[in-house]
């Protein structure tokens, strides 16, 4: 099926809502998420005394496996045989992304990379906009603030709520019935969010990543259970004109 045709059995089937990830979807976090993976793995090898860089590449395809950044970083650490407890991980990861002691972090580098004109015309059609991401929620009010699109989302569940849910498939469900609606589709870029999507009984739209270096990524999208898969978040206003 071609993607017109994908795109067209989507809206036949009229959502009522649109359910956002945020990382790779509406937020490009390649130079803020993935350089302090980086800058982390290697100040734990040079205390190590390990004289080695790591790739982009290797860390984007952590990143698939381990969604939480914390816990990518630390598995990429354990692959290099430096074994940390995850709290260990977190209190050199927060201050390089966060920023702090006059510092700005990583985080200022991200890009709101969705045209607010889309969620605007989404709004005037009464449609519902949710955000589900494993994100902190104050680092979620930060992503939606920087991209003046807050008044945009009824509702954000983040990585507590995820957690206490029991996962991304339940939240969904948890989130359709908050906005009461009985359709919806899931956007994400992981085969783990289109097998959510899957498991909660709605369509799900992949979101191939920016400067995706895996030419497989949309192959492996499609595998996990997408409906469709989109090279950019914006072509999701086919489905509402």
């Amino acid at each position: 099926m071609g993607l017109e045709e994908s795109l067209g059995k989507i809206k036949r089937y009229s959502p009522q809502g649109v359910l956002f990830d945020f990382d790779y979807v509406l937020i490009d976090v390649g130079k803020s998420q993935r350089l302090t993976i980086k800058e982390v793995v290697e100040y734990f090898l040079k205390l190590d005394e390990k004289k080695e860089e790591i790739s982009y590449e290797e860390i984007q395809q952590a990143q698939h496996l381990f969604p939480n950044d914390w816990e990518c970083t630390q598995k990429l650490l354990e692959k290099r045989g430096i074994s940390l407890p995850l709290e260990e991980v977190v209190n050199v990861y927060q201050p390089l992304y966060r920023g702090g002691n006059g510092k700005d972090g990583y985080i200022k580098n991200e890009e709101w990379i969705l045209d607010n004109n889309i969620l605007l015309k989404m709004v005037e059609k009464g449609i519902k906009i949710a955000g589900i991401t494993g994100r902190p929620r104050e680092e979620a009010y930060i992503a939606v603030d920087n991209g003046n699109a807050r008044d945009f989302f009824e509702v954000l569940y983040c990585m507590g709520e995820i957690n206490y849910y029991g996962g991304k498939a339940k939240t969904i469900a948890i989130a359709m019935d908050y906005l009461g609606i009985e359709r919806a589709v899931y956007l994400g870029d992981l085969e783990k969010d289109m097998a959510a999507a899957k498991e909660a009984q709605i369509p799900g739209i992949g979101i191939i990543p920016p400067n995706c270096q895996d030419k497989k990524h949309e192959d492996k999208l499609y595998g996990a259970g997408a409906d469709v898969v989109l090279k950019h978040v914006n072509e999701i206003q086919k489905l509402f004109t």
